[in-house]
């Protein structure tokens, strides 16, 4: 997937990339992933791509590029994807929101498999911003229907106020509609996957009573009695998720073991309940935890090192990588702002040559993880850093 140009600002900057070359005419199954700052003028963008080249385009707002060092500049970002012995699918669903049922889903999936006509290997999800950043009640569904062929993506982003963002899809711009992207034939997709916080108090309270995300009691009693219990100040806590999520280690009871994600804390409902961006189980343990740079750091040379010994085994079987995608968790972006772009720069770095590099910032990083068994299940976490190589 060669990169055409980053830094695109307006539709002129656009014509002037398109019109400087660098374009080749793309063979049947590519598209083009275009990615821009709510700050742009992207919806005239996204019109003039679809006029200027002859390709479907998927993508979205982001606030910047993962592989990128100099993000807090980021403007927007072009590339193609084209990889000939591989097929692609493309669909996208009707009107979603928080109470979209699993027919939703099938139908999005049935679409999606329809355009690709083959036997899937892998699936791209791109998906708006819903309230509460919940969207297990459409990934759930998904999943099931993916069984073992992977999902990666994750929602679009914005400054953090949750309203200025978009999904693209062929010209148009979509607050309330995801794409899915179907990848078959000769691909053989391989993964790797960061999750680390800081988490500084050694309690890890039981969660007694919750219905999906949202925690009503905490060992027993109700969150505002336990936030009283612990001298921790409710109003000083919605104060700090005003600002940005809090990112809470969850250990739930799981059919694979005992499972670890990384959820956010993203606010108190008005009767002091704790919202959450996962569905938390009755018996989870709870880690409330810190993001800091170590922790990306940590994280971002864990996942590259995952992605880079899955892709050296699949080369040793004359499998050739072209192209590695990242989506990378908001608050992460806003860690590496206050220290120099750290997780660009480890990620430029291992980029193996010859290999194209994309990504955003999202919310909700939808990548596999591995159970305690080694398999690869789908997931979608919180805080941290997914990448996949194909």
């Amino acid at each position: 997937m060669p990169i055409l140009h980053s830094g695109l600002a307006d539709e002129q900057t656009l014509d002037d990339c398109i019109d400087s070359g660098g374009f080749a005419t793309p063979g049947a199954g590519a598209f083009a992933i275009f990615t821009a700052s709510p700050d742009t003028p992207f919806d005239g963008m996204l019109s003039r791509i679809q006029g200027r080249l002859p390709l479907r385009v998927i993508g979205g707002t982001s606030l910047g590029d993962p592989f990128d060092g100099n993000a807090d500049d980021f403007t927007s970002l072009l590339g193609v994807f084209e990889q000939p012995r591989c097929k692609v699918g493309i669909a996208l669903s009707g009107r979603i929101n928080t109470h979209t049922g699993a027919d939703a889903m099938r139908r999005l999936y049935e679409s999606c498999l329809d355009d690709l006509g083959c036997q899937p290997r892998l699936f791209l999800a791109i998906l708006p911003i819903l309230p509460e950043l919940y969207v297990d009640h459409l990934l759930g569904p998904l999943f099931a229907l993916a069984g073992e062929t992977p999902v990666f993506g994750g929602m679009v982003s914005d400054e953090s106020s949750l309203g200025n963002f978009a999904v693209f899809l062929d010209g148009t711009t979509y607050k309330d509609r995801m794409v899915l992207v179907g990848f078959g034939g000769d691909v053989e997709p391989v993964f790797g996957l960061g999750c680390q916080v800081t988490t500084p108090h050694s309690f890890a309270p039981i969660v007694t009573a919750s219905r999906r995300n949202v925690v009503s009691h905490i060992d027993g009693i109700s969150v505002p009695e336990y936030l009283e219990k612990i001298d921790f100040d409710s109003g000083r806590l919605r104060e700090i998720l005003g600002e940005m999520p809090m990112p809470v280690r969850v250990h739930a009871p799981a059919a694979d073991g005992d499972q670890q994600k990384l959820v956010s804390l993203v606010g108190l409902n008005d009767n002091g309940d704790a919202v959450l961006s996962s569905d938390v189980p009755v018996g989870s343990h709870l880690h409330l935890g810190l993001l800091s740079c170590d922790d990306v750091k940590a994280s971002t040379e864990s996942a590259m090192r995952q992605l880079l010994d899955a892709m050296r085994e699949k080369e040793q079987n004359g499998y050739h990588f072209s192209t590695i995608l990242a989506v990378s968790g908001v608050a992460r972006y806003y860690v590496m702002f206050a220290s120099e772009w750290v997780e660009a720069k480890l990620l430029q770095a291992a980029v193996p040559t010859g290999v194209s590099a994309f990504g955003s910032y999202v919310y909700g990083e939808i990548c596999p993880r591995l159970t305690a068994a080694g398999a690869l299940v789908n997931a979608k976490h919180s805080q941290s850093l997914g990448l996949c190589a194909f």
